[in-house]
């Protein structure tokens, strides 16, 4: 973990500074190129970025004069379900003398005592891990070796509650493998579409002309066909979030709670069932792993509840 010298910005120049230990550099020297602008927006921005790193990433396994020890919003490109998507990566850094290439990311959620939210932390060096993976496939197609890329993901956060950032290495060398073999599962969207249920279409759901009611009502038919996939993070990202957790909540589902909850839950389908099984409701086979969780936290509530109270346990 580095020290900050300046108050945070998110210019490559700033990063540069604090990156400057892992990378070798001395003070005042170290190249920076900035992928964020200068390219025209429309549907082949992502492309054209995505060339020029390859562009930068060539100069940097080769050694050229001038290549960056820094590219600043890297675009990366791979294949998902048989389709080319774009990912863009804060930062790709190169360490002198080695070019050794690492992943570099930004996010806002705080280092307080050198702890991190766990489900933040372990978020970004999922995102870290895709971009190692992306970035290992563009270094073996400008012809150099992938494991020039490594897997110690850089990460730059907020140290406790100032503006001042911190800077925290990870391996995300397991991540990379599982991500890998995930991509690699994935159907193909030709597949998914022809496995589509017939009559499930989006249009009357984009009928502006249509009653809100009506739209509704096509989208709620939708979800009870192919289902939904809610967690709490889809709210940042999703313009369905809204509607996914008021089905989650309706339906009493455990992701409404997050991830840990989905984790220490398999197989209890709701929470209601939840609750029973701390009232010592007799478990299924699958529930049983939980149930134990479930039924030592139910006699802990019933010890703490205040004695006027009547006891929860009915089994």
């Amino acid at each position: 973990m580095l020290p900050a010298r300046t108050h945070w910005n998110r210019s490559g120049a700033a990063a540069l500074e604090l990156l400057r230990g892992p990378l070798g550099l001395a003070p005042g020297t170290g190249a920076v190129v900035n992928l964020r602008d200068g390219f025209p927006s429309g549907p082949g921005r992502s492309a054209a970025r995505a060339a020029a790193t390859l562009a930068e990433l060539r100069r940097v396994v080769g050694r050229a004069p001038g290549a960056p020890h820094l590219i600043d919003g890297a675009v990366l490109a791979g294949t998902v379900g048989g389709c080319t998507a774009h990912f863009e990566a804060d930062m790709l850094t190169a360490r002198e003398p080695d070019v050794l290439i690492r992943v570099a990311e930004v996010k806002s959620f705080p280092k307080v005592d050198d702890r991190v939210d766990p489900e933040q932390l372990g978020a970004a060096l999922d995102q870290i891990a895709v971009y190692v993976l992306l970035a290992r496939d563009a270094v073996g197609a400008v012809g150099a070796d992938p494991e020039l890329v490594s897997d110690r993901g850089l990460l730059i956060t907020p140290h406790n509650v100032g503006l001042t950032p911190t800077l925290s290495e990870a391996c995300v060398g397991p991540r990379v493998v599982r991500i890998r073999r995930v991509l690699a599962a994935l159907p193909d969207a030709d597949e998914v579409v022809a496995a589509t249920p017939a009559g499930v279409s989006f249009g009357p759901i984009a009928d502006t002309g249509a009653e809100e009611a009506s739209r509704l009502d096509a989208l709620h038919q939708i979800a009870d066909t192919v289902g939904t996939a809610y967690a709490p993070n889809c709210l940042t990202t999703c313009g369905s979030a809204r509607f996914c957790r008021a089905r989650a909540v309706a339906a009493g589902a455990p992701c409404v709670t997050g991830p840990a909850a989905v984790r220490l839950l398999p197989e209890v389908l709701d929470l209601g069932r939840a609750e029973s099984l701390t009232r010592g409701a007799p478990p299924t086979p699958q529930e049983a792993p939980a149930a134990a969780l479930l039924a030592s936290a139910g006699r802990l509530i019933d010890e703490a509840v205040p004695a006027p109270l009547p006891t929860r346990r009915t089994a």
